[in-house]
Parts: structure tokens; sequence; C-alpha cells
């Protein structure tokens, strides 16, 4: 096994092979024959053996610490014992004291293909001009109001969508189009047109990118230019100055973004439910068994089926996997060694937090949660600075260099005035070991930072989320928290 290796994040085109997730997974390439996955949904011990993708592979490490396991290829697994002693030497899957390797040399390719973000002045101002192009559709503003006024505040969400520009992408225009979708918005070529024409060139932002391949390259530079496909409700995230720098959605869709081998969406003991979408329409299957033909169960649009269904007419298979995602127009793929953007042109959305309130008057006190609509709420209701994390673990951005060498996020907020960071994580935190490890993470990076670290504390019986008990009126309790 070599020491170096290339990392490579899960895509929607190659989802983690044991869960079927997208971006947080990753595999470690060392050459054609040796990878490494890591899957974080996967619980197994090591020296476990668990079949994926057609093989078997075993579990070379277990990472209780950041909730991940390490899995090999089991046919070409060699022990420990074995291995050293075919390489007279240490190091490999370990290190000189016989403890598991973990990885401090693995390193991640780069080529011209991946392009960096303009800067987030100039992300502002093409951002801030897509969202002038599109209007929150009424289905998707009926949905956030349905949940913003279903509490005490009547008019939460009248306020939360005056302050934030919040907007709806619509769907692809084959698929709009052939579905006869009324929809308020302008076509996606029409919204590709206007960006053009005010800004040329749509290199640098996240979320567009050319198209490629044997049509498209003996067309127009103008016309290969897109966005990304998917579709729903568009959230603005803001750094420090007030600079709309990066976009994040709800996708309409989210469990039909996810492929693992096939498009299998819910297995049980009894069968597995199976999506396909064709002729303008998402269809359901049942498939009671391995010997019998599927069943037609759904067709979106044309009526319930045997199967429970959201209000929004979906199937309830369970909690919908990668719900929440950035605007990103990277696809990362392994060509001749190194990683490329699949995407031409495209550019990484990386994992942004964003501050909601920032005009507050006070910073004395700042709010950390996960997620963009419990930033936004809690912004308003509490009317404090609030940062919304897209993730747990993202917490380590907020203490990195910012954009052109900037301090980081934290240091700003403390010549701001910033004493206390309450941080609020959904109060299932103690029943999931990986929120309650992130958790602790962030808490000992803000002692260091000398911030004094608090958290917001609530029963999850009235729900789990920050904004669903401040919605109804309920508010959490401060704790200390001890270094």
């Amino acid at each position: 096994m070599n020491e170096t290796g290339i990392r490579i994040r899960t895509t929607r085109s190659e989802p983690c092979i044991f869960c079927g997730d997208v971006g947080y997974d990753m595999k470690i390439v060392y050459s054609p024959e040796e990878t490494v996955y890591w899957c974080h949904k996967l619980k197994a011990a090591k020296n476990d053996i668990v079949h994926a993708n057609g093989s078997d592979y075993i579990c070379i490490s277990s990472k209780k610490q950041i909730d991940i396991g390490v899995f090999y290829l089991y046919k070409n697994y060699i022990p420990k014992d074995e291995w050293l002693a075919r390489k007279k030497m240490k190091g490999g899957w370990y290190n000189k004291n016989g403890k598991s390797y973990d990885y401090p040399y693995v390193k991640k390719a780069q080529t011209d293909t991946i392009n960096e973000p303009l800067s987030h002045k100039e992300l502002d101002i093409r951002y801030r001009y897509l969202l002038n192009l599109l209007v929150l559709e009424d289905y998707h503003k009926e949905q956030l109001t349905e949940e913003w006024n279903g509490g005490i505040y009547d008019d939460l969400a009248e306020k939360i969508l005056k302050r934030y520009p919040i907007r709806s992408l619509p769907p692809l225009d084959k698929v709009r189009f052939s579905g006869n979708m009324q929809m308020s918005n302008p076509s996606r070529k029409k919204i590709m047109q206007r960006m053009l024409e005010k800004f040329g060139g749509l290199k640098g932002i996240p979320g567009f990118y050319m198209r490629s391949g044997k049509y498209w390259n003996e067309q127009t530079e103008q016309e290969r230019w897109t966005m990304v496909s998917i579709e729903g409700i568009l959230f603005p995230c803001f750094d420090e100055n007030g600079y709309l720098y990066r976009l994040r959605i709800r996708d309409d869709y989210p469990d039909m973004r996810i492929k693992p081998s096939s498009n299998v969406l819910f297995r049980n003991d009894s069968g597995i439910l199976t999506h396909c979408y064709g002729n303008g329409k998402h269809n359901w299957y049942w498939r009671p068994d391995s010997d019998r033909a599927q069943e037609p169960i759904l067709v979106y649009g044309n009526g319930k089926g045997e199967i429970e269904l959201s209000k929004w007419g979906l199937p309830i298979i369970g909690k919908p996997n990668g719900k929440y995602k950035n605007i990103s127009s990277e696809s990362e793929k392994l060509e001749g060694g190194k990683i490329v953007n699949t995407m031409l042109h495209g550019t990484r959305s990386g994992s942004p937090y964003s501050l909601y309130g920032g005009d507050a008057k006070s910073y004395r006190i700042v709010i950390g949660t996960e997620g963009e609509k419990k930033g936004m709420v809690a912004s308003i209701i509490k009317n404090v600075p609030v940062i919304s994390l897209p993730g747990v673990w993202s917490f380590k951005s907020l203490f990195e260099t910012g954009e052109d060498g900037k301090e980081p996020l934290i240091k700003s907020l403390k010549k701001r005035g910033m004493e206390i960071f309450v941080l609020c994580y959904d109060a299932d935190k103690h029943e999931n070991e990986s929120v309650a490890n992130a958790e602790a993470a962030f808490i000992k990076a803000l002692y260091d930072e000398g911030v004094r670290p608090m958290t917001g504390e609530w029963s999850n019986k009235f729900d789990k989320g920050l904004d669903d008990i401040l919605i109804m009126g309920l508010d959490f309790k401060l704790y200390v928290c001890n270094p």
C-alpha cells in the first residue's frame, strides 16, 4: 500500500457504496487495485466483514470519535503481521506503535478544471441579480408559511420572507414544459440568457457550468452555459460583511437524487421501493420479492397509491436523504491519476456558513445552529446574530482563515464584541453520537479561542430543532460548558 492516495468525495453519479450518501463519505484511491472507503453511516466493528457492491469488505478501523467506518476490499486485505513481514517496514495501515494508520499523507489532487469561486463581493452581485430574476412559487410559500406560522406567531413567515431573499429554483425546462407545470418563474433558458447578458461568462460562480459532449461542443459558448439541474427552495448564505456569497437549496425530491447501485429508495423484509423518472413524471414501484415483477404503486400527479403520502404527495419512506444541499457545480472524477471536475468550468461551493441577523445592535451573544431555516427563525425571534452551519462538523470553517487571508470568522465576531457563543444543536444529540462528538469538539475550539461557550438545551419531546421550539413559543435553557 502506498503512503499517499487521492481523496475523492462521493457524488450523485458515484455515491457511497455502503449507504448511498452523497458528499460526506469518500474513498481514497492508492492505485486501481487499492481503494479505501470511509462511511459515516455503516456501523461496523474492526475486522467485521460487510457485503456491498457485489464484493466483501473488511472494516480495518472504526473511528468512534467521528463516527466513521473505514473499509477495504477483503480479498486484497493482508493482516498486520503478514503485511509487516512482507514489506519488512512499518507504515501503511499501521504506524510504528502498531496503531491503526490515520492517513496523514492523503492528499487531494487538483487540476485547472476545478475553479475557485469569485470573491464574496463579486458573488454577491451575481447571486442577488439571479434572485431578482426569480420569485418564490406559491406552493413553496405555502409550505414555509404553514411551517413558520404554525405556532404562536401569525406573521413570522412574512417577516422572514421580507428580510431574506428566499426564492424558488424551477425545474429543467424539459421537465417543466412536458408536464405542463404552471409556474411564475421564467424558464431556465430565459434565466441563463439574462445572466449571460449581464455578466458574460459565469465562471467562478458555484452552481453554473458549461455543458460538454459531442453535441454541445459544436454549440456557442453562450448556449453551453447552464445551471445545476436540482429544483427547490433557495436559501441565501451571508458572510460577516453581509455579502450573499453562497446559495443552499431544499431539494423538492431529496430521495430521488440518491442513486446507490440502483434507484432503490427503501427496503425491508417484505420488499423494496424503487423510483424512476419518465414522460415528465416521477414513478414509484413496489417489488415484493426478487422473484416477482415490480408493481406500479404510484405515479406522481395521478392520485394516491397503496403507500402513505406526505402533504405534498410524496411517499413517506423515512427521513429524506440529502434534503438540503449546496448549490455547487463540482462533480469529481479520477482521471489519469488526478481529480477532474466533470462539470466544465464549474466551481465548488465548499461547506458555507451563514450569518443571519448580522445587523444586530449587539454581538455580545451569538447563537450557533445547523441549518439555514433554523438560523433565520432564531435571528428574527431572538433578535441576535445567528451562525448557521450546513453540517454539525462544518464548524471548523469558522476557525479557518477566510478569503484573501482574512481573519477567521470567530476572531471577527470577537472584535465586534462577542463574549458568549450559545451552541444549539438538535435535541437528539444525546442519542446521536456523531452530533454529540461534534458539539464537544466545537466547545473545545471555542475555549481555545477565548470564547465562553454555552449550550442551549430543551427536551426533544417538544421537537428536536431550535426553530421548532421557538415557533411554539418555547425557549431553550442555557448551560455553562466546562473546559
